[in-house]
């Protein structure tokens, strides 16, 4: 499989700016971050609700995807090796140096006093693990979750990859028949997963979230099944996309109203399939074109994607005291962020080959 699917590159791409931008807004929302604002923003609460309930999932069905593509001409051994190399390595370098000055600024913002930078990093390890101590991969949990999924599903993969051509037929003619079924096929997992877990909260610690990883799990083979379909399934969410809309658009209207109980058990993952079906078919038929704002722009997610929460903590610490309109600080820390992201990548990171596997990286002979 080697026919590169741009669309697939920018939702990539637009899903991790959607991150970025929900990680802004955790700093003047309500809900516990690592630094707040001191104006409250109430309003900006309902578009990250909304954002909440897809945008992970929609990560990891995007994932699912590249890996078929990886997978499709490595050995098992290989591909293993590489996935190790491009997430745990940007794991470890951001446990150790990434993300300790965001739970140093935090610290600082509980007030406490460390005397300097140097004596809080000692700290990072013989407190232990955060919240109660200051060792954390805070923003790159998505990291440690996407090893493990890829690990505990690399059997199922193999044999979908090389045994699976009959029953990728089979749906193949099902989806161009009934393109509907996608759906449903999709949904009811989730809704099981659903039933068998009464707690729904996602804690991203790794051990013990297991509902988290069911559907996380989920997800990524579904991601990894859909672009196995190949045209059938890309014909399917195009044609159906407006349909997802409206659908989606209702289950939404029904979390707002019963945001718990039964009514949330099948609503949630309508919501979240309807709303991975609308970006997904919307973008096949607008964005499956080559461009060299794509190409570029899917180089550097990575490195953003490590880097811009450090970027984001150490510049709000400064502002988020300051007596001046809230939508000035989010303006300050939308540049800062995706701009300080840039700088670092294109003068430092992709000018220095020998640093680039810290970022998940292939090495590059070229510096710009």
């Amino acid at each position: 499989m080697r026919n590169r699917r741009y669309d697939v590159d920018w939702v990539r791409v637009l899903a991790f700016d959607l991150l970025i931008l929900y990680h802004i807004g955790c700093v003047f929302a309500s809900f516990d971050f690592h630094i707040k604002n001191n104006v409250i923003v109430e309003w900006i609460e309902h578009p990250m609700y909304f954002l909440s309930q897809w945008r992970i999932p929609l990560l990891f069905v995007i994932s699912g995807m590249g890996t078929r593509f990886a997978l499709s001409s490595n050995t098992t051994t290989r591909f293993i090796t590489q996935r190790a190399k491009r997430l745990l390595i940007p794991l470890l370098v951001g446990v150790l140096i990434i993300v300790p000055p965001q739970v140093y600024f935090e610290r600082l913002v509980e007030g406490n006093d460390y005397g300097s930078y140097f004596e809080f990093y000692k700290t990072i390890f013989y407190t232990g693990g955060y919240p109660t101590g200051n060792l954390s991969w805070h923003h790159l949990w998505f990291l440690p979750y996407l090893f493990l999924i890829t690990l505990v599903t690399t059997p199922i993969l193999i044999f979908l990859r090389d045994g699976s051509d009959r029953w990728i037929q089979i749906l193949s003619k099902s989806l161009k028949e009934r393109p509907h079924l996608l759906f449903v096929v999709m949904l009811l997992p989730f809704v099981f997963v659903n039933l068998l877990f009464s707690d729904h909260e996602i804690t991203m610690s790794l051990i013990g979230d297991w509902y988290a990883l069911s559907k996380f799990l989920l997800f990524f083979l579904f991601g990894y099944v859909f672009i196995s379909l190949g045209d059938s399934f890309w014909n399917a969410v195009e044609k159906l996309r407006n349909v997802f809309f409206i659908v989606g658009v209702i289950a939404y209207i029904v979390l707002i109203f019963s945001p718990t109980g039964i009514a949330w058990v099948f609503a949630q993952p309508i919501n979240t399939c309807s709303w991975i079906f609308v970006v997904l078919g919307y973008s096949s038929t607008y964005l499956n074109r080559e461009s060299k704002i794509v190409k570029y722009r899917n180089k550097v997610v990575y490195p953003f994607y490590i880097i811009h929460q450090t970027i984001m903590i150490v510049v709000g610490y400064f502002i988020i005291d300051l007596n001046f309109h809230y939508s000035l600080k989010m303006i300050i820390l939308v540049v800062a962020t995706f701009g300080g992201s840039w700088f670092i990548y294109h003068f430092i990171v992709a000018r220095i080959p020998l640093i680039q596997p810290l970022f998940g990286l292939k090495v590059s002979s070229n510096s710009k």
